[in-house]
């Protein structure tokens, strides 16, 4: 059930999906080192000790936006590790969302 949570360390860790097998979910940023992973799924506690490690080898970077000034249009942010597809990337300015093209 989507009731489901899980916890990497102290850090909730969103439930996108939940099968008979597994959940899925999205990792919030942290500082590097391994942590703890607690699930909850039909109201019991699992606990797997360092079974998660965060690391600065896939944490993205900015390095420039091109306009850095504007009040609308296209941006070019460019750093390092984004990844090769867009999807499950988001950007927001504040609480504006922007549309990946």
């Amino acid at each position: 059930p989507m009731d489901s949570t899980v916890n990497i360390g102290s850090v909730v860790c969103d439930v996108t999906d939940v099968t008979f097998n597994t959940i899925q979910c999205i990792t919030r940023s942290s500082t590097a080192g391994a942590r703890t992973v607690t699930v909850n799924g039909n109201g019991r506690f699992i606990t797997a000790s360092d079974m998660f490690e965060y690391s600065q080898d896939y944490t993205p970077t900015i390095t420039g936006l091109t306009p850095d000034t504007g009040y609308g249009g296209d941006i070019e942010i460019t750093g390092t590790k984004f990844g090769t597809s867009i999807l499950g990337i988001t950007v927001e300015f504040g609480t504006t969302v922007c549309r990946i093209t």
